[in-house]
């Protein structure tokens, strides 16, 4: 049998200024509690999406292709996964592949520019990877987001420091 857990019911003394917020929603008019209610419930959606690494704004809809390589790779073998780019933003972007790549992986992704057919290579950090079910073969949708320099170096100085 499932085991449902109820949400913890919060205190009035653990959230600060909470009695005085609702003292204030009792002398409002329902129309005035039902714009309340719509803020806060998208106050909500906006920080449930924080929480879970979700995006909020948008991004562009594109569809380049480009290849990566995973960066604990290189320490075996030097390969290119082929991507096919399907949003992409100033911080980041949304490929799908068909290679297995772990949340938190360090990736070069590299992809000709559309507009100007120049070769662009990004570090990025994966965020987030979910599995494709429509498909019969196995594809993963991968969120990444830019990383710098900087980044990549104290990764590969934490690979070299490892004890074999």
């Amino acid at each position: 049998m499932p085991n449902h857990e109820h949400p913890r019911e919060l205190s009035l003394g653990q959230v600060p200024m909470l009695d005085e917020i609702l003292k204030n929603l009792e002398n409002l008019s329902g129309a005035e509690l039902i714009k309340v209610k719509e803020k806060v419930l998208a106050l909500m959606e906006k920080r449930s999406l924080e929480d879970l690494g979700r995006r909020i704004s948008k991004r562009a809809k594109v569809n380049i292709p480009g290849t990566c390589f995973i960066e604990r790779e290189k320490e075996f073998f030097d390969k290119e996964h082929k991507i096919l780019i399907k949003e992409m933003s100033v911080n980041g972007m949304l490929f799908e592949t068909s290679t297995l790549i772990y949340t938190n992986d360090l990736l070069g992704i590299t992809f000709r520019s559309p507009s100007t057919g120049i070769n662009k290579f990004i570090d990025c950090l994966v965020v987030r990877v979910d599995e494709v079910h429509e498909k019969p073969e196995l594809e993963f949708i991968v969120a990444v987001k830019a990383v710098d320099k900087k980044t990549v170096q104290s990764y590969k100085e934490m690979l070299s420091k490892r004890v074999p």
